[in-house]
């Protein structure tokens, strides 16, 4: 008897359920049905084989990567066995089964049993599988300039490149998000041709989309004839406002709201509340800077409607007389007023009066009629030295004299 075993695979079917997913578990593997002959196309013998499955890149494992295998110990009656792969070793997060997998299939230590001299394809299995995905949307990491096909979801982009839609015709009813994941350069975004996102050319002789901060995303869907915008990161109308001629197009990313263009080429609003004041805004301000009322800046002056100043009423036609409790100056200079009933200025003052002149230490008279120290001693003023001219004393004496005696 020939002992040499091939296989005939009889079916491939996947073990999903097409129920809501909010409410089910999918379950990420794949029941396979086959049937293992001997090389005369008889049955094996029924009995237990031990088997080891694998998926590959490429329909030759000669030149193909394996991509994950598993090991099963199955039963065998009348050459059909079945199996779950996956069920002993999961899949891996980057077979995402976007791309043609194909299925080998050992008994014991044999080689891979092919048809034809290939390994079996697995041609409907990744359509399912995304179903493992949020949305069933599945991930693709590029960094190159890449053109969007019809088995992406979602493109995670890395570098100064280009991610270019595919044509909005060919993807009816499609969404593609679009995130950016390093925190250099910036990844543009463009269609296929002249077609519009959101009515703007971003095609051809078009600006794209650029995503300039780490993990900006976008995402956009096709109904047949244009893209749309759909979630954050999207170009929207801004309202004109007639003030900072500010009227211009907003790009909201991340919670953050950017103006640019007009007289205020770049407005950040980090949050919404940050752009707006209300009277409570106010009232705090003025409270920190210590105003009780407000100030109106005018022609390069300050314009205080209220108040007091030392005593008086702002805005008063006579004020008061101001109250100062210390005055220290190197020198003071009076334009005007009076002292002593003598006008500030005049050339011939009048006869001072002086009520009391108390002298504790002496004055010193300049050069002239009288060159010495006077001091107060005994209620009498004693001069020593100098000259006496036209000078009238009563009630003093001069070297022990008394004048007039």
């Amino acid at each position: 008897m020939n002992n040499k075993l091939r296989w005939i695979p009889i079916v491939v079917f996947l073990c999903f359920v097409c129920v809501n997913s909010s409410y089910a578990t999918i379950q990420s593997h794949l029941n396979f049905q086959g049937f293992l002959v001997k090389s005369d196309g008889e049955p094996v013998t029924d009995g237990t084989y031990d088997l080891t499955v694998s998926l590959w890149d490429g329909p030759d494992d000669g030149t193909a990567n394996k991509l994950w295998d598993e090991s099963h110990s199955v039963i065998v009656t009348r050459g059909v066995y079945s199996l779950s792969l996956g069920a002993n070793e999961p899949f891996p997060n980057t077979m995402t089964f976007t791309s043609q997998y194909y299925l080998g299939v050992q008994v014991a230590d044999g080689s891979i049993m092919k048809q034809g001299g290939q390994m079996i394809p697995l041609t409907s299995t990744w359509s399912a599988f995304r179903a493992k995905t949020s949305g069933g949307r599945c991930l693709r990491a590029v960094s190159d300039n890449y053109t969007i096909t019809d088995e992406d979801d979602i493109i995670l982009g890395s570098g100064k490149k280009t991610i270019t839609l595919p044509s909005v015709s060919s993807v009816a009813n499609r969404i593609f998000t679009i995130r950016k994941m390093d925190s250099a350069n910036t990844l543009f975004i463009k269609t296929s041709a002249s077609e519009e996102i959101d009515d703007v050319n971003r095609g051809i002789n078009g600006t794209p989309i650029s995503l300039t901060k780490q993990y900006d995303e976008v995402s956009y869907i096709s109904d047949g004839q244009e893209w749309k915008g759909i979630g954050s990161g999207n170009t929207i109308d801004l309202l004109s406002l007639d003030k900072g001629g500010l009227g211009s197009d907003a790009s909201d990313y991340n919670g953050l709201i950017k103006v640019s263009g007009g007289a205020a080429s770049s407005l950040t609003i980090t949050t919404f509340v940050e752009g707006f004041l209300d009277d409570n805004d106010a009232a705090v301000g003025r409270t920190t800077l210590g105003l009780k009322s407000m100030a109106t800046q005018a022609s390069d002056s300050v314009d205080i409607d209220g108040g007091v100043i030392d005593g008086t009423a702002i805005g008063i036609t006579s004020p008061a007389a101001g109250r100062f409790t210390t005055v220290e100056a190197s020198s003071v200079d009076i334009d005007a007023g009076t002292i002593d009933n003598t006008t500030i200025g005049a050339s011939i003052p009048n006869s001072a009066t002086f009520t009391t002149l108390t002298v504790n230490n002496g004055i010193t008279f300049s050069e002239g009629s009288l060159n010495s120290m006077a001091t107060q001693a005994s209620n009498a003023v004693d001069i020593t030295g100098g000259t006496i001219a036209g000078t009238t004393m009563t009630g003093a004496t001069i070297d022990g004299t008394t004048i007039g005696a």
